[in-house]
């Protein structure tokens, strides 16, 4: 039997409003590279087709970074909607392989290794999902309008990307779910009754939000 095919939608709808600057983070240099650049590479050391979700207004943008950088990795391109889960479906229609297994990945996740991706996509392709985590490292405290207080940190964990599932049962979330309300892919497919396999994600997998997060990647790069 082989292997299902795998396909990446690398997702960089975003605006990086909290980057304070003056593009979208994913578009940003990073030592001399556009951030969205590294996982794209990455997914294509892992031998799967790439589908990147861009913004409307960074067409002509992209076509200039991919000429500036001489980027030959071949790829798709579609366009974003108002929230990332509406991104999201735009690239996944584009998956005609029903069977295939879909990564969907965060533009500005820069640091993933080909090793936890590999990792992601072997988990999936025994369990038929799989996305990873990490432990929370901190004390973390419950607050709403009613109480403050702690709550047990080994029982709860930070989701990353990529997530990983099939394509036809993820499409099927998406057209049977109002699944604006969802910052993943995970809890849109439990919302369908799916059980999420997990595998330990890398604290390196960051996700740049803050000029600080960028700063810190720069520097990882930097020291590898």
């Amino acid at each position: 039997m082989s292997a299902p095919e795998r396909i990446a939608v690398i997702v960089a709808g975003g605006s990086g409003q909290r980057m304070n600057a003056k593009m979208p983070k994913q578009f940003m240099l990073l030592n001399g590279k556009p951030v969205i650049f590294y996982s794209i590479e990455k997914f294509h050391e892992c031998n799967s087709g790439i589908i990147v979700v861009l913004p409307e207004d960074q067409k002509e943008n992209w076509n200039k970074l991919i000429r500036e950088h001489n980027m030959q990795i071949p790829h798709q391109v579609t366009i974003g909607g108002a929230t990332r889960s509406l991104s999201v479906y735009n690239g996944l229609k584009m998956v005609k392989n029903g069977d295939a297994l879909v990564a969907v990945h965060d533009a500005a996740r820069p640091m993933i290794s080909v090793s936890l991706i590999e990792r992601i996509f072997d988990e999936a392709a025994t369990k038929g999902n799989a996305i990873p985590v990490i432990p929370v490292k901190d004390s973390i405290r419950r607050i709403t309008a009613d109480e403050n207080k702690s709550v047990d940190r080994d029982q709860y964990f930070i989701v990353q990307t990529p997530q990983i599932f099939h394509a036809s049962a993820l499409k099927k979330a998406f057209e049977n779910s109002n699944f604006t309300s969802f910052t993943d892919e995970a809890t849109l497919m439990e919302q369908s009754g799916l059980k999420i396999a997990t595998v330990t994600g890398e604290r390196a997998n960051i996700k740049i939000t803050f000029p600080e997060d960028f700063i810190f990647v720069q520097s990882a790069l930097n020291n590898k």
